[in-house]
């Protein structure tokens, strides 16, 4: 079997994002698996796997003979809060991946929030809820590279430092992390992520302006080559952001030993609040949060046992075989 990868993040050569780790990840498990792929190659495979939404992707899949799939890491609400002029467009967007969602054979949607959202925009193709995956080998904690980051970014040993990972947008939830920063003088907080839209961003501005007047206990890393230290340098993962279809960071956080505080989205709702993780909706349930954490180790301990096991059940050795099979099934007709 030849797997063709479909992907404008490619083209953009943009190195960071969900999407990049998603299509990345899922090249390498499939090759393990003796699967031939290639990425971005007009003919000479038998699937074609699309992991893009924009004009190209749909260029493509319109002249594609070969089946189909599509995997539905973009929903519509995305627009408004992630790009500057997003609202006025976002109605003409939903409409256009519709469309474009409408060709695939098959959809791959990373949480049933993402299969449900797709099918209220009037998606008549066959929906298959699975996660994108991590190669959870690639994420444990790492003593040495914990010492090395935190001396670079100026933090002691004794510090409690409080992380996030991604795109630094209110989206993500940077506001709030500001805000949670701001009221816990007395920790360390860092966000690691840039900006790979520049201007396009909503945010732009608050970012910029960000950069100049961060609370002084805030490290805006940009972006960071070995995530490992970067996960491995915090002591708990915060992540209140306001849309997801899955949040492969918080696979990637949870197998990194972190407790984890997240919002109450629905594309995180396969995290149970209570068992893997505290949740929060506002800054003063963050605060909250943060110092439960902080002050009752026995319980965070069983929190991070539980969302590790929850992450290792998603490692993409277990996912790529479910996904081959789909593949399978697409050929077989």
């Amino acid at each position: 079997m030849k797997v063709n990868i479909f992907t404008e993040a490619e083209m953009l050569r943009l190195r960071t994002t969900g999407i990049v780790t998603s299509y990345r990840g899922l090249k390498k498990a499939l090759e393990d698996e003796g699967v031939e792929v290639t990425v971005n190659k007009r003919k000479g495979y038998d699937v074609l796997h699309v992991h893009s939404f924009g004009p190209v992707s749909l260029f493509k899949v319109l002249r594609e003979e070969k089946p189909v799939v599509i995997t539905t890491h973009t929903v519509p609400d995305e627009m408004s809060l992630l790009y500057r002029g997003g609202v006025y467009v976002q109605g003409l967007f939903e409409k256009y991946l519709g469309f474009l969602y409408n060709k695939g054979d098959l959809l791959i949607s990373p949480s049933v929030f993402a299969k449900n959202r797709v099918r209220r925009m009037g998606v008549k193709s066959r929906i298959v809820v699975e996660s994108n995956g991590i190669h959870t080998e690639k994420f444990s904690r790492s003593l040495e590279k914990r010492k090395q980051l935190r001396n670079f970014l100026g933090f002691s040993d004794d510090d409690f430092v409080v992380g996030c990972v991604g795109l630094p947008s209110k989206r993500k939830g940077l506001d709030v992390f500001v805000e949670v920063t701001k009221r816990l003088p007395e920790l360390k907080f860092m966000w690691v992520g840039e900006n790979i839209y520049g201007r396009l961003l909503r945010d732009y501005g608050y970012l910029e302006w960000l950069k100049k007047n961060h609370p002084e206990n805030l490290v805006l890393t940009g972006y960071v080559d070995d995530i490992q230290a970067a996960y491995s340098s915090m002591d708990l993962f915060m992540f209140p952001t306001m849309i997801e279809t899955e949040g492969l960071v918080v696979l990637e956080a949870a197998c990194c030993d972190l407790p984890i505080v997240t919002s109450r989205v629905e594309g995180l709702s396969w995290l149970e609040e209570g068992k893997h993780c505290l949740k929060a909706e506002d800054v003063d349930e963050y605060v909250e949060a943060v110092g439960w954490l902080m002050e009752n180790p026995g319980e965070t301990k069983r929190l991070m046992v539980n969302v590790k096991k929850l992450a290792r059940e998603r490692d993409i050795k277990q996912v790529v075989k479910k996904i081959i099979g789909l593949y399978e099934e697409l050929l077989r007709g």
